[in-house]
């Protein structure tokens, strides 16, 4: 039974070791289990069983690491273990319909930047500088990345 005992826990701190490293790395919490509960076995195997049989859990489990380890770097070459996808997106990208010219309506107060609203859209923009009340007419003087710079109209 002890000799059982023992390489199971040997098996499973391998086991634990080898999902720290593969399957959900960065927690430690398994690695140090799996250091833990291999240091336990080992130890145990030389205090109860003798030297022969230490030295054997020893070889044994630095074999079954060593095969556990080249099959995660197998799967993790085969993209089973890995995963793989792109993002393909853009951050701050302009979504919104508008060009240079188009006349629409502040929503907030522009204090330099808030919501207007162009061609049924709701955005946000950028005054000048200066201070521009709530519904007001703006233009679009300028659009820089994603910044849609307006002017306040003047009504004459």
């Amino acid at each position: 039974m002890t000799i059982a005992l023992i390489s199971f826990v040997l098996l499973l701190g391998i086991v634990f070791i080898f999902l720290e490293v593969f399957v959900i790395p960065g927690t430690t919490i398994f690695a140090f289990a799996g250091i833990a509960l291999s240091g336990a076995a080992i130890f145990f195997a030389y205090k109860l069983l003798g030297s022969n049989y230490g030295h054997l859990t020893v070889v044994l489990g630095f074999v079954v690491f060593l095969i556990m380890f080249f099959l995660g770097r197998k799967l993790m070459n085969e993209d089973q273990l890995a995963l793989k996808q792109e993002l393909t997106g853009k951050v701050n990208e302009l979504e919104a319909k508008v060009v240079v010219g188009d006349v629409g309506r502040s929503l907030t107060d522009l204090k330099p930047n808030g919501k207007a609203i162009f061609n049924d859209e709701k955005i946000e923009v950028f005054s000048t500088g200066a201070f521009v009340e709530k519904d007001v007419d703006l233009q679009i003087i300028k659009i820089e990345q994603n910044k849609i710079i307006v002017k306040p109209l003047n009504k004459n």
